[in-house]
């Protein structure tokens, strides 16, 4: 878990660069942070932030968003050799495999 959030981090401190035109040097674990304090403020600077700081959250939420598709799809049961099941004596006359007489 603590490797997708560093993933995170550096994911949206990657974009933040691209969008901002930073250069490689400044993109670290707290690139996000420290853009925020300093430049938060400003509208332009903002969007790109905010856009960054998603992509970083989605990364860092991606396990727990596997966990939850993996319990939500696996509540199904599905049975192993199908539902097989011996006939019942009705079935088995409805079905004329034997006389229906007695």
């Amino acid at each position: 878990m603590t490797g997708f959030a560093v993933a995170g981090q550096f994911a949206g401190a990657t974009l933040f660069a691209q969008l901002e035109k930073l250069p490689d040097s400044t993109i670290g674990i707290t690139t996000l942070y420290r853009y925020w304090i300093a430049f938060g403020h400003i509208v332009a600077v903002k969007r790109a932030l905010v856009a960054s700081t998603a992509v970083a959250a989605l990364v860092t939420s991606l396990p727990l968003l596997i966990v939850v598709v993996f319990i939500i799809r696996g509540s199904r049961r599905v049975e192993l050799h199908g539902s097989a099941r011996f006939a019942t004596v009705h079935e088995i006359r409805k079905a004329g495999l034997v006389e229906g007489g007695k």
